[in-house]
Formats: C-alpha cells, structure tokens, sequence
C-alpha cells in the first residue's frame, strides 16, 4: 500500500520552486500509479526554472523518471504492481493527421508528463515521490538497469531518433555541437553506429576529455580554437553531418557552414522563440545539403532501443550523472546544471 499524500516540488515561476505535500494521484482504467525513485532534470524543466521559456503555471515538471508500480486501472494489462518502469512522456491524441500516420511526436494536440508551454496545459510530473502515467507509455526496465540509469531511456530515444534522421554511413564524419550530456550520448551513439570520423565541441576541459572517454575521435574546445578554421585545415570538404545540441543560434549557423556536399544538419536542440538562422541558399542548392530538425522520438522502438543499449553497457550513463539529490535539494540541482557546474542531476523523490 502507499500513503493518501505525496511530496512535491511544485513551480510556481521562474526560480519559484516549492516542497509541498499534494493528494496522491488518482488514477483511470488505462492508467496506472508508479512510485517514483529517480528522475532527471532535463534543460526544458532548467529553461522553466531561469524563466527563458514559460508554461501556465503551477506545475511538477520531471519527465525523466524510472520507478516501480503500485497501482493499475481496471483496463491494463501486460503489467503487475512491482514493475520496475520507466516511461515515454508523451500524451498524444491519436485521432489527428499525424497520429494516424505513428508520427506521435508531431501530434497535433501532444499533451506531456511534467512538461507544459503557454498554450499546452500543464501535466503534471515526476518531481513528486508518486506519478500518474497512461500504460501505452510504459516501458519496462531490464533486469540489469538501475533506477538512475533508466532515467535515461527517454533522452536517449531522442538521440536515437536524431541519429535515424541523419543516416549515418560507416564512411562519415560527424560534428557533435555541445558536451552536454545530450552531446555526449550522441558521442557514444557515433561511435556505436560506426562513424568514421567524431568531432565534439564544448567549453569545458573535463567534458571533452569525458568526451574522448566516450568515443570521440578529437575534441575541439572553442573557448580556445577557432572552429571554422580548424575543420577547413583538417576536412577541406567539410563534415558529412553536424549534430546541434546547444541551442544556440551562432553556434548552429556556423555547423551548417562547415557541411560537406550532401551534409546533414540535425537541429536537436530547441531554440529560443523569435530568433532566426541565417543560411546561404547555394549551399542548399550547389552542396545540396539537407537541414532538418529532431525533436523527440521517431517511434515508440526508440525507446525499447534505448533501454536495451543501456542495459546491454553499450551505451555508458553512468559517467554523465554528475549529482545525486533528494527531493528538497532540487532547487540546487537546477542551479548547478544552470551554471554549468553539473553534467546532469538526478533526483531521488523518495528520500
């Protein structure tokens, strides 16, 4: 059994994050209860917390979780109470255009756990020590995944998903814009997909060498390094595909110059609203290279995919996990990542 009441950390605002106490949620017939043990601070929840993007307000963000069931709707099946879980966090309507056509990520009325904009309402999520979550977005942990490492299966769908998008050849060079924990799952999916060539870019010392660690064949810090003039020194043609996980406007104009004919730009990162990207239209024509964005996961395989390369150890998280904290301590685990002070934070609700 659990308790009628759950501890929260409910967002007010732009660094107004608060520990309440909260009725435990109650669920529907195709829905189920999970007790929450870890769940990650994603850059969307950090973007809400500093106050660069919005949502209506209040919300329990935390869309990043692993936990155990301990309660099921009348209507689920293919689970028991003690199900070590992890969950795909998109809510889609599966009625418009893109849901007929399995492009769930694209719904026209995508609803997500812990996650709301302006115009989106608010669901809530997983910074709380329960979460209610519909059983189609369930997935089961391996045997041989920890809690800490199964808030990882949701980003790293989506890297799966990016890579999809950018067709990667055995032959390929690829450059990885950003040593964040997203830039560094790209770097360990470069290197399990075979490239011929990875190239990382970042601002901290410690995270390229984490980066070189992972799979990266050379690291470029750009604080240092002018990145124009190193890749046209040592690629006269280019890179063949170029991962943007920074969010930066400068930072993406400037991958999308050093493309090869026929390179790929994968936009993983979001961008803030308002801003523009300036590209030369020959290149488009004469190199013919292909931009595009990646924005959550292709299919819900990328996340059986994920799960099953981090419990199989090719895919390594552990390194990336710079903070553990409980519940009360996470205004400081948003700070941290906020200031670049943490990789990624995991939050323990339970203690």
């Amino acid at each position: 059994m659990y308790p009628d009441e759950m501890k929260v950390a409910l967002m007010y605002g732009a660094k107004d994050i608060r520990i309440e106490t909260v009725p435990i949620p109650k669920i529907e017939e195709n829905e189920v209860l999970v007790k929450v043990e870890s769940v990650g601070i994603c850059a969307t929840d950090v973007k809400k917390y500093i106050g660069v993007s919005s949502c209506k307000f209040p919300i329990i963000l935390g869309h990043e979780l692993a936990g155990s069931i301990v309660n099921l709707g009348s209507n689920v099946t293919g689970y028991k109470n003690g199900d070590r879980v992890s969950a795909n966090p998109d809510m889609p309507c599966f009625k418009c255009k893109y849901c007929r056509q399995s492009k769930f990520n694209l719904c026209n009325n995508l609803a997500v756990i812990g996650y709301g904009t302006e115009e989106i309402e608010p669901i809530n999520g997983a910074f709380a020590q329960y979460v209610k979550i519909p059983a189609w977005n369930l997935i089961k942990l391996e045997d041989t995944i920890t809690y800490d490492q199964g808030t990882y299966i949701e980003p790293f769908a989506c890297v799966i998903r990016s890579f999809n998008l950018a067709k990667i050849s055995p032959t390929d060079s690829i450059l990885i814009l950003g040593d964040g924990r997203i830039g560094l799952l790209h770097t360990q999916l470069g290197k399990e997909s075979g490239a011929d060539r990875i190239i990382v870019t970042g601002l901290s010392k410690d995270r390229l060498v984490l980066a070189k660690k992972l799979g990266a064949h050379e690291v470029i810090n750009v604080q240092n390094i002018d990145l124009l003039k190193y890749i046209k020194e040592h690629i006269s043609d280019g890179v063949d595909v170029v991962f943007d996980t920074t969010g930066v406007v400068s930072a993406a104009e400037q991958g999308v110059q050093l493309l090869a004919p026929h390179g790929r730009f994968i936009a993983f990162a979001g961008f803030p609203k308002g801003q523009n990207m300036m590209i030369n239209p020959r290149d488009l024509h004469y190199k013919e290279i292909i931009l595009t964005g990646s924005f959550g996961y292709g299919s819900p395989m990328d996340y059986y995919h994920a799960g099953h390369l981090i419990a199989a150890k090719r895919i390594k998280v552990d390194e990336l996990t710079s903070r553990v904290r409980p519940l009360n301590g996470i205004e400081e685990g948003f700070i941290e990542i906020s200031e670049l002070k943490s990789i990624r934070t995991i939050i323990h609700p339970q203690e």
